[in-house]
């Protein structure tokens, strides 16, 4: 069974760009500018209003490239995950 080292497994946001962003072909990698590097999953479509998707590729980092909070903020998840699990071993000592 393959197993994740990431806690996150999706997340999904809409983001606003500069119009170049239109001319960014499906599988092309690309760099936002203090965001990171992301994979282009399918391209923008004018004619049928379909918008750019882009993957996140994870650098390995702790910390995010930015001091830009993004609606995601993975120090929060990542408290509020070790607050549940510590709340439910207190809970399992105190029915003992």
């Amino acid at each position: 069974m393959a197993t994740s080292s990431s806690f996150y497994q999706r997340a999904q946001t809409q983001l606003t760009g500069e119009t170049a962003i239109a001319n960014v072909k499906a599988d092309e990698h690309i760099q936002l500018q203090r965001r990171g590097y992301c994979r282009c999953d399918r391209a923008y479509d004018a004619a049928s209003g379909q918008p750019l998707v882009l993957f996140f590729v994870p650098d390995g980092k702790e910390s995010s490239m930015s001091v830009i909070d993004g609606k995601v903020d993975r120090k929060d998840e990542k408290d509020k995950k070790e607050a549940k699990v510590a709340g439910k071993k207190a809970a399992g000592a105190q029915a003992k």
